[in-house]
Formats: C-alpha cells, sequence, structure tokens
C-alpha cells in the first residue's frame, strides 16, 4: 500500500512540474519574438513524456492545467490558443491513434482532419473572441486562407514526425536520466 501511494505521488508531481514548466514556457511566449510559435509547440513537446511514461489519460490531464493557466494569465493570447486549438493535446492523440488505427493512410487522414478542423477553429477564435483583425494574419500584405490552410498541413506532417523523432530521443536518451533515480 505505502509503495503504491507513494508511485502515485511521485507521477503527481511528475505531471505537475512538466505542467508547471509547459505554462511558464507559454507565459514567457510574449516576450520573447518567435516564442508566440515556438511556446506552444514545445510545451506540447513536454507533454509527450507524460504520455509515454503514464498515458494520455494523465498528458490530457496536464494539457488541460497548462491550457487554462495559459489562457488565464498569458498577456498574449495568441500563443495560448495556439496551445490549446491544437499543440498541448496532439501529443496525446497521436499516441491514442497509433495504437488505435493500424493503417498509416487511415492514420494519416485522421491527422490531417483533426489539423484541419483545429486550424479552422483556430482562425475563427483568434479573429473573433480575440478579435484579431484579419490583415494581421497576412504576411507582407498577402492573405489567402487556403494557401496557409495548405502550407500548414505540409507543416503539421513535418510536426508529426518530428514528434517521432523527440519520443525516440526521449526514450534512448533521457528517460533513464530523469527517472533514475525514481524507478
Amino acid at each position: 500500500m505505502r509503495r503504491r501511494r507513494q508511485y502515485y505521488t511521485f507521477r503527481l508531481v511528475y505531471c505537475s512540474i512538466i505542467a508547471a514548466i509547459s505554462a511558464g514556457l507559454m507565459l514567457v511566449a510574449s516576450v520573447i519574438p518567435f516564442g508566440k510559435y515556438a511556446a506552444p509547440v514545445i510545451s506540447g513537446l513536454l507533454l509527450i513524456s507524460i504520455v509515454i511514461e503514464y498515458g494520455w489519460e494523465w498528458a490530457m490531464a496536464a494539457y488541460s492545467v497548462v491550457g487554462v493557466l495559459a489562457l488565464l494569465l498569458s498577456s498574449n493570447k495568441e500563443p495560448a490558443l495556439y496551445f490549446v486549438v491544437l499543440f498541448g493535446y496532439y501529443p496525446a492523440i497521436k499516441a491514442l491513434l497509433e495504437q488505435k488505427i493500424k493503417s498509416r493512410g487511415k492514420r494519416t487522414a485522421v491527422k490531417l482532419l483533426i489539423f484541419n478542423a483545429a486550424a479552422i477553429l483556430g482562425y475563427f477564435a483568434a479573429t473573433r473572441l480575440l478579435m484579431i483583425p484579419e490583415d494581421a494574419l497576412a504576411i507582407r500584405g498577402f492573405f489567402n486562407p487556403w494557401v496557409f490552410l495548405l502550407a500548414g498541413n505540409v507543416l503539421f506532417l513535418l510536426y508529426d514526425m518530428a514528434i517521432v523523432v523527440y519520443v525516440r530521443l526521449y526514450v534512448r536518451q533521457f528517460r533513464d536520466r530523469v527517472f533514475r533515480y525514481f524507478r
């Protein structure tokens, strides 16, 4: 009984630390120039260790905590929106999709469907809820949502492949260093 309680306590502490680091990174996003895009991605990648160690349920709980804190405390809501709409929950969903859908083509189609739904939802949330003008989403005066969505799909597939590389790196290099004294 005591050993089980210690294990649960360590799990809770580990998830809380990862969530705190992710939330802190989301708060710093408004200060760093490229942080608007990098912070949600890196915060989501940090949650992958929770998925690997304790499952997608714990990662979704940490995602919820980070999302709420980022939305409430961040001065720049755009990175928080990126995190909440896609980058925070996607690593947990990716793990679930990899387990449930064996066909690579179907899995890729579902991932792209998730991304496109998140991108469209994020666009409407940014322009309607956060009142970001559509001109702010233009690059040097060019704004075509379909071109951006197509480019986003390509970048999303690269992000999906980067997650696989990150997972391999975490399992081979960092996992033993992090959990060496606690197992």
